[in-house]
């Protein structure tokens, strides 16, 4: 039953706060992307950060 929490509560939860810092740090081809992508991972945060690790760490400098 253990195992099954971490996959379902802490790694998403983990996933979200890595992108979120993720954003924060990077520099990002064009400003506006930056607050696309924070909004992105706040409103929507599972599908944001899976959307993230795949399309949007292309988008940095």
């Amino acid at each position: 039953m253990f195992f099954f929490y971490i996959l379902i509560w802490v790694i998403p939860i983990i996933a979200i706060i890595y992108c979120l810092v993720d954003i924060i740090k990077s520099e990002f081809d064009q400003p506006l992307n930056k607050m696309i992508w924070l909004l992105v991972v706040i409103f929507m945060p599972i599908l944001g950060a899976i959307l993230y690790l795949s399309i949007g760490r292309r988008n940095k400098i």
